[in-house]
């Protein structure tokens, strides 16, 4: 049992590191945003597509930060039903951490990957 609540505790350190990171990340899109509205310039890709790209990572991060909160929950809670002999059979979720900067551009992203199926995966976008 040990075993497994060190499995869930890394489980939660991981995500949590992951929300403080995209919670930083939000931050600064906001403060992006906000120097964007400042400067009054005109965003190209809004009058396009209907959103800026700023607004669109904005609500990305805010779904990740959601996404990572619904996780830290599940844990717990499998965490505890464990611990109180509801679930023994029930194992750890795999997790994977999406690396948020390569997510919002932040840092550069590997090249295109053909895959089987005949759409492009993005190996930068593997955690």
């Amino acid at each position: 049992m040990t075993q497994r609540n060190d499995e869930f505790a890394e489980i939660i350190a991981r995500t949590v590191a992951a929300k403080a990171e995209a919670t930083r990340l939000l931050c600064v899109l906001e403060a992006q945003q906000a120097e964007a509205v400042a400067s009054g310039g005109s965003d190209l890709y809004k009058r396009v597509t209907g959103a800026s790209s700023i607004e669109n990572a904005l609500a990305e991060t805010k779904r990740s930060i959601d996404a990572c909160d619904r996780l830290i929950d599940q844990v717990e809670r499998m965490r505890l039903d464990r611990i109180a002999g509801l679930h023994p059979q029930e194992t750890a979720p795999e997790v994977h951490t999406p690396n948020v900067m390569s997510m919002l551009g932040l840092v550069s992203q590997s090249a295109p990957v053909q895959t089987g199926t005949g759409r492009p995966r993005f190996g930068g976008l593997t955690g």
